[in-house]
């Protein structure tokens, strides 16, 4: 072997012991700088599994709803909706829902952080989400849904057994009141309902339960109306209403439109408002009342904005995605400041009275002043 092989198995052998060396140094190194942080894959994986234990809650749902003639209504056919499955329920027919909670003892909520000293209790809180909307519209994240959290909460508990015995109800008329967006909400009668279950900050969401309007109405709306005295105008108004009510209690009001034509005192012929102005049936109206009104609903109130006239009203019922219609019969009512000649006869008289009894008590006076000298 010559000098120069030599030098260079010499030179190859350093290197890979040095090499070897400061491999061993810097795991040595960080071995002492990370000892008290005892890292490893397996704990990283742990720490993310319990993350995500952490934020969903294992169980399932006993959602009931109770009729109108207080029997529980059978939920056996489910549709597919959003990100999930909607029972649907006639709002004619469904009075009442009852939320409880089956916690899965497999997968059980996760300890309590708001209690350290003994966190092996738990604490349920129920929220509710609403939309007023239909199921054919499939969509449920939108700025119109309205959450109500916390509308339950219940004490602590060291066995979450318990809350398969909650029985949460509430009047699905009458609906439940909370705060919305710093304002304060009712959510009630038609629309899609979902349940949101938190144990310890462990969440669950059920189905999506669809209250639904009634739809096809079999008579025409049938109205009638009360005069209202205003306290600020000359002018009375009128509060119209169904006399059928019945037949439309659990419509979405906002199918059933009110409208309004009338003929004031300089021969103007009017609308409700603007937008009737692109209707056929009112293309011999020459202006309107208002830019928008209140104008859907059972009842409706007509104040003709200080425009004496002779005015037309009825109503039109319309149901979601149909196209037919049902028109009731229009009624008139006057408007405007009406002198009663009667009112003229009745003050004379009480001038006359209270004359008579001036000219009275002033010759009593008189004859009494009189008699003195």
């Amino acid at each position: 072997m010559t000098k120069v092989k030599k030098h260079g198995v010499i030179f190859i052998s350093l290197l890979l012991l040095l090499s070897i060396f400061l491999t061993f140094f810097i795991n040595l190194l960080y071995s002492e700088n990370n000892k008290d942080f005892n890292y490893n894959k397996n704990s990283f994986a742990t720490s993310y599994t319990g993350l995500l234990a952490q934020n969903t809650l294992a169980g399932n749902f006993n959602v009931k709803i109770t009729s109108r003639d207080n029997q529980d209504i059978n939920l056996d056919t489910t549709t597919p909706y959003y990100d999930g499955q909607a029972y649907s329920i006639e709002w004619s027919n469904a009075e009442q829902f009852t939320i409880s909670f089956n916690v899965d003892e497999n997968n059980p909520p996760p300890l309590n952080p708001n209690n350290p000293d003994n966190n092996e209790t738990y604490v349920l809180s129920l929220s509710v989400r609403f939309l007023k909307g239909y199921l054919e519209n499939n969509i449920f994240e939108v700025n119109e849904t309205i959450t109500l959290e916390n509308v339950y909460v219940t004490q602590e508990t060291t066995n979450y057994n318990n809350f398969s015995n909650l029985n949460f109800s509430f009047d699905i008329d009458d609906g439940l009141n909370g705060i919305f967006g710093g304002n304060s909400v009712n959510i009630s009668g038609w629309g899609i309902y979902q349940f949101v279950v938190d144990i310890n900050g462990a969440d669950a969401y059920s189905n999506y339960y669809a209250i639904t309007p009634t739809s096809e109405i079999a008579n025409a709306p049938e109205i009638s109306y009360n005069t209202i005295s205003s306290p600020n105008s000359l002018h009375d108004s009128f509060q119209f209403y169904l006399e059928n009510f019945d037949e439309y209690e659990f419509i979405d009001s906002t199918c059933l439109t009110w409208y309004v034509k009338g003929e004031s005192e300089d021969g103007t012929i009017y609308a409700l408002c603007a937008e009737d102005l692109e209707k056929e049936s009112f293309s011999d109206c020459a202006d309107y009342l208002y830019d928008s009104y209140e104008r859907t609903g059972q009842t409706f109130l007509f104040n003709d904005d200080e425009i004496s006239g002779t005015w037309q009203v009825w109503c039109v019922y319309k149901a979601n995605n149909s196209n037919t219609s049902l028109t009731s019969d229009s009624i008139e009512v006057k408007t405007g400041f009406y002198f009663n000649y009667f009112i003229i006869v009745y003050i004379i008289i009480a001038l006359a009275v209270l004359a008579i009894i001036l000219v009275i008590v002033f010759a009593k006076l008189k004859n009494k002043k009189e008699k003195v000298w």
